[in-house]
């Protein structure tokens, strides 16, 4: 993992922590819980003061949006990185989608579909057409 990524895992990972510190009932569970994410955060460098640790007081009011603690700061090559891992996403993501697109005009060709229909209406279609020509072929054996 990258170092930008450590981070914000590591971020999740206290959060998760506190969190749990928050909703349970036992005392033990509670401090086991906040020792845990203290224990995570401070091995990643992260400032304490983002957190909302129980039974902690903030020593600066933190920056929030909402009431989420503000974002780290990143530098330029942790957000080159992620920028760079973000556009590579999109790219396999329009990948896929233009192979879904063609995938989809094949079958609809496969099966015949006529203008505004789906692949499952001309199946239908096609489906309700043989058996009416099988119940014509019977009718016409009987």
């Amino acid at each position: 993992m990258t170092p930008n990524r450590d981070r914000l895992r590591a971020r999740e990972r206290a959060e998760r922590c506190f969190a749990l510190a928050r909703s349970t009932g036992f005392p033990a569970e509670r401090a086991t819980a906040v020792a845990r994410g203290i224990e995570i955060a401070d091995r990643a460098g992260l400032d304490l003061d983002t957190f909302e640790v129980p039974g902690r007081k903030r020593t600066i009011a933190a920056p929030t949006f909402g009431r989420y603690a503000a974002p780290p700061r990143y530098s330029r090559a942790e957000l080159n990185e992620t920028m760079a891992a973000f556009n590579a996403h999109m790219r396999g993501s329009s990948d896929a989608m233009r192979s879904f697109e063609e995938t989809l005009r094949r079958r609809e060709a496969e099966v015949g579909a006529r203008d505004g229909e789906t692949v499952y209406d001309a199946l239908l279609r096609n489906f309700e057409a043989e058996a009416a020509a099988a119940r014509a072929r019977d009718e016409a054996r009987a």
